[in-house]
């Protein structure tokens, strides 16, 4: 007979560690006590192209996972895994009754990692199945488990398997948005996401670089937004509002007129240094128009801007790539984004004018282009100026 009781404590634990990811030590570590005071809990996946890994664990020696992993990952070196992925969700296995007693003591993961830390039965059991693998909770103890500890473990499988199932979906996601975030730290644009007042939802890292210079727009206090003088900052606050505005009608009105929002505003914000101007574009910015990528909740702006007197730098051999360059003309080039003239690029270079003159030409050729300016924008405005080297 199960207890409802602890039961519904497991539940609650599972629930709170599908959540908080930090709680699953807690919630294996209950759910072990309720299993005949078992000192060892894992939960683990099996995939076919992957082999076995671990998921979460209780009272588990890593070391012998990492062996584990390394000599008996797969169905020919384990046969726990082929036992578990046959099961049904839900149905609770005992290896030890499933084989001889001689075949149990022979078994190499019982022989090497189970009987060194005294752990003499285990209870396997799926918690779901997908594309041919599974995952799977293992309990373990030094003594044989009864009916009791097995009911138990098929009333609460569900429970867990329904936890494990959001934990990863959560996790999923914070990966998906990491990703995209990292995405976004490439670009040598600023790109601020902020709310219909101005609040900051994510910079990325030029953004971040710029903001933290204090130089024509900042952060104030509580993450908002702030021009170098009152009327800036009420400017770009009004432009945020009406983008803002024009996205949540836009996202109302899309089934029913279009799919494109409204054109984006632009705004330069001079600087107290006297360096070049803030050139700054506000657009609307919909949900699901950046899924993925940042928590964006409701309609809000999206701000992309940069200072003109930023240097773009480019790798060598992404320039060699894409334009067929050799490595002197790839130099040449570098030297020419950095925003210097040909005497200057030769003698950062070390060779004569002569010779920057005739790697000019050359790269002429290769890139379908006939002046110095021409040149250097077509690299800026391609796919390698946009996006930072460093």
């Amino acid at each position: 007979m199960v207890d409802h009781e602890n039961l519904m404590r497991l539940i609650d634990a599972f629930n709170e560690a599908a959540l908080e990811p930090g709680h699953w030590q807690t919630a294996l570590g209950h759910l072990g006590e309720a299993i005949g005071d078992s000192g060892v809990v894992v939960i683990s996946a099996y995939d076919p192209p992957t082999g076995a890994h671990l998921l979460e664990s209780f009272g588990y020696d890593l070391d012998y996972w990492k062996r584990v992993q390394t000599e008996h990952s797969s169905p020919e070196t384990n046969q726990y895994i082929k036992m578990i992925n046959a099961a049904q969700p839900g149905q609770v296995l005992q290896p030890r009754t499933a084989m001889s007693i001689a075949e149990w003591l022979d078994d190499g993961i019982y022989r090497k990692f189970l009987r060194p830390d005294g752990l003499t039965d285990g209870l396997a059991c799926p918690l779901f199945h997908k594309t041919g693998g599974f995952a799977a909770v293992a309990t373990f103890r030094s003594s044989h488990y009864g009916p009791e500890h097995i009911e138990l473990l098929q009333a609460a499988a569900p429970h867990l398997g329904h936890a494990l199932r959001v934990h990863l979906r959560l996790h999923a996601q914070d990966r998906t948005i990491g990703a995209g975030e990292a995405a976004l730290d490439s670009l040598r644009s600023g790109i601020v996401l902020s709310d219909a007042v101005g609040r900051i939802i994510f910079a990325n890292r030029a953004a971040r670089e710029i903001l933290d210079e204090s130089d024509g727009i900042s952060v104030a206090r509580g993450g908002y937004l702030l021009a170098g003088n009152p009327k800036n900052t009420n400017r770009l606050l009004a432009l945020i509002r009406c983008a803002a505005v024009s996205a949540g009608r836009s996202s109302r009105q899309a089934s029913k007129e279009t799919n494109q929002a409204p054109a984006a505003s632009p705004i330069r914000l001079a600087r107290p240094s006297g360096a070049s101007p803030l050139e700054l574009l506000v657009a609307p910015l919909r949900i699901g128009m950046l899924a993925g990528i940042s928590s964006v909740q409701g309609p809000a702006a999206m701000i992309l801007f940069s200072h003109s007197d930023s240097a773009i730098q480019v790798e060598l051999a992404a320039l060699r790539e894409m334009y067929g360059l050799t490595a002197a003309e790839a130099r040449l080039a570098v030297q020419l984004l950095l925003g210097k003239s040909v005497p200057a690029a030769a003698g950062a270079m070390g060779v004569s004018v002569n010779t920057a003159k005739t790697l000019l030409r050359r790269s002429f050729e290769r890139t379908g282009t006939s002046r110095q300016t021409d040149f250097v924008a077509q690299i800026t405005r391609g796919p390698l100026g946009s996006v930072r080297w460093d």
